[in-house]
C-alpha cells in the first residue's frame, strides 16, 4: 500500500491513526517553516516583523522564492517520512 490518503487505511483505527499523524505532520512542518523562513529573511537583511514595502522588489522576490522552495521541499520530505511510517506500522 503506497498511499498517504487517510481513507486508504485498512481499519477504522488505522484511519484515526493516519489522521493523527497527518495533523502532527502539519504542525511540525508549519513550525519548522516559520522558523526557517524568518532565518532566511534575516540572512537577506529583511526584518521579518517589519513592513515588506521598505525593501526592493528583487530582495522581496528572492526571499519569497527561497521560502517557497523551502515549503515544497519540507512537505515532500515529510510525506516521504509519513509514507515510511505507514508502511512500517502497516496502517
Amino acid at each position: 500500500m503506497n498511499s498517504l490518503k487517510i481513507s486508504d487505511a485498512r481499519t477504522e483505527g488505522g484511519k484515526r491513526l493516519r489522521a493523527f499523524f497527518h495533523t502532527i505532520n502539519v504542525g511540525v512542518v508549519t513550525y519548522v517553516f516559520i522558523i526557517l523562513s524568518s532565518k532566511i529573511a534575516i540572512a537577506f537583511g529583511v526584518d521579518p516583523n517589519g513592513p515588506i514595502k521598505e525593501y526592493s522588489g528583487d530582495v522581496t522576490l528572492a526571499v519569497f522564492g527561497c521560502a517557497f522552495v523551502l515549503f515544497i521541499s519540507l512537505y515532500a520530505l515529510s510525506f516521504k517520512i509519513l509514507l515510511w511510517i505507514f508502511k512500517r506500522l502497516r496502517i
